[in-house]
């Protein structure tokens, strides 16, 4: 997203800075929740506070879809500069009840507490958030952390194995996908000899 919007004219001169602009919102919220106006038919009272976990689950919400994502530059910065007419218009669509980071939760944790090494993806956050004091860590840690005390059966060892197959199969990748990246295509296609990618 980053080299995205710097490649965008544009977008690089409206948002020079959109990791910084990350950042400074991140501990702004983590010091000082903010609290913005938003439609009383997403919260009753007509208020909602944001605070740094809300604010990366409304990031991570971002990152599902090409036409959020593309928008990001711009709400990382009216975090950052508190911009209360964006953020609401944001809050209001992740948190109005039709947001993948919260729906579906408990079939996450089945997935992830049964078929990743959840204990180890926990480490490997750890160390991608060693550069961001804060930030990663705390997106890795809302879902990975709650493995210790989610029921969650080890999945069988033939599930764990490579499929392999002559049958013809495409795989497609996407240079922006947040939960399956590029790589793991590229390991399922060593099972498919007339697959590509």
């Amino acid at each position: 997203v980053y080299d995205g919007c710097a490649a965008d004219p544009d977008c690089a001169a409206a948002f020079p800075d959109p990791e910084g602009d990350l950042l400074a919102a991140h501990e702004a919220l983590a010091n000082d929740p903010w609290t913005v106006s938003v439609d009383t038919g997403v919260v009753a009272s007509g208020r909602f506070t944001v605070n740094a976990i809300d604010f990366l689950s409304l990031i991570a919400d971002m990152l599902y879809a090409e036409f959020k994502f593309r928008y990001l530059p711009v709400v990382l910065h009216a975090f950052a500069e508190r911009d209360e007419r964006v953020a609401a218009s944001v809050t209001e669509q992740v948190f109005g009840g039709g947001s993948f980071a919260y729906n579906g939760l408990a079939i996450k944790y089945t997935f992830w507490c049964r078929d990743a090494a959840w204990a180890d993806a926990v480490e490997a956050w750890e160390h991608a958030a060693e550069p961001y004091p804060q930030a990663l860590r705390d997106v890795g840690f809302i879902y990975l952390e709650d493995c210790e005390d989610w029921p969650a059966v080890p999945s069988p060892p033939a599930n764990r194995q490579l499929v392999r197959s002559e049958v013809p199969v495409l795989i497609v990748s996407g240079a922006y996908d947040p939960v399956i990246p590029a790589s793991i295509g590229m390991d399922q296609l060593a099972g498919f000899p007339n697959g590509r990618q």
